[in-house]
């Protein structure tokens, strides 16, 4: 073998071993990066697992949500700033297992429709949208569109949410920063009692719409 096939034959080894040390490594690291991406099969991720406690009554995926009636009732802002939450609800901390799992008759098991102005709309970080909506006497509520893709199972309104969801990215793109903004809508949701928060939740009773099913924004 003269010497120029020998300095080939060597160069071609050199990179097999050297192809043989970094393979494995190159594999894991790879692994890695696919058992880091979520999940997009609906199910939960360790990131994204529900906070709250009553997580299946405000996606609409309880047992009483699939019973009550779908028809929306029109009404107010300022009625349903009215509503007042069970003296045994707490606004913060453990929630007692009844409230985690059933709905507060009859205002949670009511679908309302309002119109107003939206003035204000965000992405928060467990993957909800919200809206805060205002009437003409500057009364607000919290209205939130859950992401349906985090829910373990499909509720009878996940279709719907995805939908009013689909109409609020085209309308205002939302991000982590609230934006204040001034646009008409008409809004469809269930009644929901969340946690007291005087940033993302504007009734003193703790009220919101909550799922949001329908986003409307009508013609100027």
């Amino acid at each position: 073998m003269n010497r120029k096939v020998w300095s080939l034959c060597r160069s071609i080894g050199t990179l097999i071993l050297t192809l043989s040390l970094f393979l494995p490594a190159l594999n894991a690291h790879a692994q890695k990066d696919d058992d880091d991406k979520p999940e997009k099969t609906g199910k939960l991720t360790d990131s994204k697992k529900p906070k709250s406690q009553r997580w299946q009554v405000s996606w609409a995926v309880d047992a009483e949500a699939k019973r009550m009636s779908a028809k929306p009732k029109f009404t107010t802002i300022a009625h349903l700033l009215k509503f007042k939450r069970p003296a045994d609800m707490p606004g913060t901390g453990a929630m007692p297992e009844r409230y985690k799992t059933h709905r507060i008759k009859p205002v949670e098991v009511t679908v309302w429709s309002i119109e107003g102005t939206v003035v204000n709309v965000a992405a928060e970080h467990d993957g909800d949208y919200r809206l805060i909506v205002a009437d003409k006497n500057g009364e607000q509520v919290t209205c939130i569109l859950p992401d349906p893709a985090l829910v373990p199972k499909a509720g009878r309104f996940s279709n719907r949410i995805n939908a009013a969801r689909a109409v609020v990215v085209k309308k205002f793109k939302p991000t982590f920063e609230p934006r204040d903004v001034k646009v008409p809508v008409q809004l469809t949701g269930l009644g929901y009692f969340g946690r007291f928060n005087s940033d993302a939740n504007k009734s003193p009773e703790g009220f919101q719409l909550h799922p949001v099913f329908s986003v409307k924004f009508p013609a100027r």
